[in-house]
């Protein structure tokens, strides 16, 4: 955790702190004590919801590289993949990358949709290399792609520009789900 990331959630839940305090002094009279305790709730929801927010300016964070041009991802698989008659989606967690432009590791956090060909099999848990461009979801006239992958934290896709896949440590098969 950086210290300006400390220094916000700080900040944030301040107000909930101090309005759980004036709670605690106003105990002796009930008819206060519950509108000290509903601004505690209420501040307390606010920092929740403002501390779940990504923050796009850091430059750890995956989507901050979105559009950056080619990459070299190395990720894990979180969830099944997704199969489909020509490729297999898969939702990553993406631990390292790699820009084409400098060949510098940078160890980042966050989530993409990785399209990957149907074969060599690529199972939930697996860790991959992928290449490919790194970008924003796309949002359709008639539908929101970025908005619906934006509620599973996803806020990359990988694709084009010869993109590769290479299964790097595959999964035990004992720890696979039957």
């Amino acid at each position: 955790m950086t210290v300006a990331h400390a220094r916000r959630l700080t900040a944030r839940y301040n107000n909930g702190t101090l309005s759980a305090f004036a709670a605690l002094l106003a105990r002796g009279r009930p008819s206060v004590r519950l509108p000290f305790a509903l601004a505690a709730i209420a501040a307390l929801g606010a920092a929740r919801l403002q501390n779940a927010q990504p923050n796009f300016s850091d430059s750890a964070f995956l989507a901050h590289h979105n559009e950056s041009g080619p990459v070299m991802l190395t990720v894990v698989v979180i969830d099944e993949p997704d199969r489909r008659d020509t490729h297999v989606n898969l939702r990553v967690r993406v631990d390292e990358l790699t820009r084409a432009e400098d060949h510098i590791p940078l160890s980042v956090y966050g989530f993409a949709l990785l399209r990957a060909p149907r074969h060599p099999p690529i199972r939930f848990g697996d860790r991959v290399q992928a290449s490919g461009l790194l970008q924003a979801p796309p949002v359709f006239e008639d539908f929101d792609y970025a908005a619906c992958l934006a509620r599973h934290g996803v806020y990359s896709v990988v694709r084009g520009y010869d993109q590769q896949v290479e299964l790097l440590l595959p999964t035990s098969r004992q720890h696979q789900r039957l």
